[in-house]
């Protein structure tokens, strides 16, 4: 039986459950769960329906079984990554539209791009919001960095210098993210993306790793992953890819992003021919380094 990876959401509360019922399943002399126990227990490969070891199979041996079965060497190996992946989870495709929300909360989710509901239509929505109303720009700083005004950026900061590297708005991301998810084109003149960018990240100490667990899946979805865009709903990819993937990763960020290149690979609905984005991340590093702080925090894992 293969290693199988972990669910979406991975709940440790979930997983004690489970380890519950697989102890008393394979007491009750289940056969899957034996089987279940003989495929990935160190010590139990011969285990047999109703044998003594199995009728006093402990909850220790189902948890050791469990962490096991999902790849790990230990359960508080299983329950450390587990607790650590919780609150880097987020389920921006789920965020529905809200009458309550205030109007730069709704110009934020159908901007961004939240890879389970990139229509076309959520950003024709989004601009239409902006072209109707443009006054929530200085509502926050997640929607200034999501329509790419870099001066309003600034004044946020100037009044609150943590802000910058603060998560908030809909999806409870940094103002990087937004910035880099986003696929509102206003024209503009004020509205400058590579310029607002480039203020979080140079001025501002904003995160170039910055990112999330999509349903609470590895690999992450970092801001990398955001400019270069496309995957399973062929999203398109950032107005300003280029610039924006040199500032990122000039400023820090790794090149090693995973999700970014399953999305523009073999996980792309609509495959194109620019694979400049490609030669940017081989530039900075790409397949050579195993340094970044997602690879510290989940190694292996994120493969």
């Amino acid at each position: 039986m293969p290693v199988q990876p972990l669910p979406s959401n991975p709940n440790l509360d979930r997983f004690k459950s489970t380890a519950e019922d697989l102890r008393n399943f394979v007491r009750a002399g289940v056969a899957g769960a034996v089987e279940t126990v003989r495929e990935h227990h160190p010590r139990l490969g011969s285990l047999t329906p109703g044998s003594p070891e199995a009728m006093s199979f402990k909850l220790a041996d189902a948890q050791l079984t469990l962490a096991r079965h999902h790849g790990f060497a230990s359960w508080p190996e299983l329950a450390r990554c587990v607790e650590e992946m919780g609150p880097l989870s987020r389920s921006p495709h789920e965020r529905l539209a809200d009458e309550t929300a205030q109007d730069g909360d709704e110009l934020i989710r159908l901007a961004c791009l939240n890879f389970g509901d990139d229509s076309p239509s959520r950003r024709t929505a989004a601009f239409e919001l902006w072209r109707t109303n443009p006054s929530p720009v200085g509502s926050s700083i997640f929607v200034a960095a999501a329509v790419g005004d870099h001066m309003a950026v600034t004044s946020f900061v100037d009044a609150d210098p943590d802000v910058a590297t603060q998560s908030g708005g809909p999806f409870d991301w940094p103002p990087l993210l937004y910035a880099t998810y986003s696929r509102l084109v206003t024209g503009d003149p004020a509205h400058d993306f590579v310029e607002t960018v480039r203020v979080l990240l140079q001025r501002l100490g904003a995160d170039p790793n910055s990112g999330f667990l999509w349903d609470g899946l590895l690999p992450p979805f970092t801001a990398i992953t955001g400019v270069i865009g496309r995957g399973e709903q062929g999203s398109p990819p950032h107005v300003d890819q280029h610039a924006l993937l040199r500032l990122l990763l000039e400023a820090g960020a790794d090149p090693n992003d995973g999700q970014a290149v399953y999305n523009a690979g073999i996980g792309n609905a609509r495959p194109d021919d620019d694979t400049g984005w490609l030669g940017l991340l081989y530039a900075h590093g790409f397949g050579t380094r195993t340094d970044g702080p997602w690879y510290r925090r989940f190694g292996d894992r994120l493969a």
